[in-house]
């Protein structure tokens, strides 16, 4: 519904436009068409933003999708490299993380910096369930077989870091 109300797209692109890459979660939308609309907005003030996307997630008949937007200027993202944790053997996860992995431009790509961002929006009815297996998709992710060692969990946890267990734990 948001997309259809042009103040809030503005003020939301502006607002895009202050950062190199931003997380989204709880996209839910019939159409396909959600992130071009919103990507178009954002490059209308002359900047060249992307996106990627993942699949429709959930248990309920209602599926939600993440996203990252960055600005190609400064961010690229290896599109051979997303991926959606894998969690349907043990289902612990009401829609499992989406990860990414980036690098900043610039800098030669041997010597960029480069970052994993794993996206999750944990259910508020689970919370305390889905909290508690954060820290062992930290550990997958770092121990994916690409050494990147910078990743970065983010999103909506519906809890504070009082509630973190584990995951406040890890170094």
């Amino acid at each position: 519904s948001k997309i259809s109300k042009p103040i809030v797209v503005d003020i939301l692109a502006r607002i895009t436009r202050h950062f190199d890459v931003i997380a989204i979660q709880e996209i839910r939308a019939k159409d396909q068409d959600i992130l071009p609309l919103f990507v178009e907005a954002i490059n209308n003030g002359g900047r060249q933003y992307d996106y990627v996307i993942g699949p429709r997630l959930g248990r309920s008949s209602s599926k939600e999708q993440y996203a990252f937007v960055f600005d190609r200027a400064s961010i690229e993202v290896d599109r051979q490299q997303l991926f959606t944790i894998d969690d349907r053997r043990n289902d612990l996860l009401h829609r499992e993380p989406f990860v990414g992995w980036f690098r900043v431009r610039g800098p030669p790509a041997s010597q960029g910096f480069t970052f994993s961002l794993v996206n999750i929006h944990t259910d508020p009815d689970e919370v305390a369930e889905e909290i508690g297996v954060l820290d062992d998709v930290m550990r997958a992710v770092r121990d994916d077989g690409r050494n990147e060692d910078d990743v970065i969990l983010l999103g909506n946890f519906n809890a504070d870091d009082r509630h973190f267990g584990e995951l406040g734990r890890m170094p």
